[in-house]
């Protein structure tokens, strides 16, 4: 089963997976960075040629550097020149900034450089996915029972959960008898009131299927289960005439299982630079991902897993 990893998406209209991540780990892209403005570097004193930014990495292109507020302009045949990594300004000869004048700067710096990246965040998420699929063992699918009706007579009979729904003449939902109507879809309307009935009285507390709502298109009812059954509907009848098929069908994800997800890839991210565990995921490397606690999502899960 691979539910949470192949179907899971952290995506809004506005965002990708990863700006979803970021944004809960409240990273900025290191594509948009963060705003340092007029920012005081140092005093000039005649000498000195090298002066330090204090946030790191700067992005290319957005530092506005001033000295005694004149604009200075980068370039090794110009004012000054920087290693955007360290932040390390060097003035070039002839703009050395003199005696009491102040240094001051606004610029732009990327986010953490150790592990901000998108590829450790991808590899994040995905591992996040993986160790939610291997706990849940829960493919979030549902074989619902699928009635087609074609032609029923009365006395022929489905059973539903051990409860047996007979075509009579009328309908009596306190027999759980389906009226036949002209059309099989008259019909179909007829059994799906039977099966949806709430009215207490029955041996099994009410007439109806209990966690079950039935639903018709025409003259085909699908079973499906209602909030908090788990266990599968069964549904039978030995009639040509009331054909009962499983389909298949994705249940959502509950919103639980991202926030998890989420929860995880910030437990990871800082952890990423100890190296103590390794999840095994492809270029990634070694890291430790954080504890085990999967008490957010353990009732949802349907199988040994971890």
């Amino acid at each position: 089963m691979s539910a949470v990893e192949d179907r899971l998406d952290l995506s809004t209209a506005d965002k990708s997976e990863l700006d979803v991540v970021r944004e809960y780990l409240r990273l900025v892209r290191s594509d948009e960075g963060t705003a340092a403005e007029s920012e005081y570097i140092g005093m000039g004193d005649g000498v000195t040629d090298v002066f330090v930014l204090d946030n790191t990495p700067v992005l290319t292109g957005t530092l506005r550097l001033r000295v005694d507020g004149a604009l200075q302009t980068e370039g090794a045949t110009d004012d000054y020149t920087i290693v955007l990594a360290t932040g390390t300004i060097t003035f070039n000869a002839g703009s050395i900034p003199i005696l009491n004048a102040p240094v001051t700067g606004s610029y732009s710096y990327g986010a953490d450089p150790v592990g901000a990246d998108d590829t450790t965040l991808a590899s994040l998420l995905l591992a996040a996915k993986q160790a939610a699929d291997l706990y849940l063992n829960n493919a979030f699918e549902d074989d619902n029972p699928r009635i087609t009706l074609s032609g029923v007579v009365v006395g022929e009979t489905l059973v539903i959960d051990g409860l047996t729904f007979t075509a009579a003449a009328a309908t009596d939902i306190s027999e759980r008898e389906f009226g036949v109507g002209l059309t099989d879809t008259l019909t179909a309307v007829e059994l799906c009131a039977c099966i949806n009935s709430p009215v207490m009285g029955g041996d099994d507390g009410a007439y109806g299927v209990a966690g079950v709502t039935a639903t018709n298109v025409g003259a085909v009812i699908t079973l499906t289960k209602r909030s908090g059954r788990v266990k599968k509907i069964v549904a039978g009848s030995s009639y040509a005439s009331i054909l009962v098929e499983y389909v298949r069908t994705e249940k959502a994800i509950p919103g639980l299982i991202a926030e998890w997800v989420k929860q995880r890839v910030a437990r990871g991210y800082e952890r990423r630079v100890e190296g103590l565990e390794s999840t095994g995921v492809s270029g990634f490397g070694t890291t430790k991902w954080g504890d085990r606690d999967f008490s957010l999502i353990a009732h949802l899960r349907l199988g040994p897993g971890l």
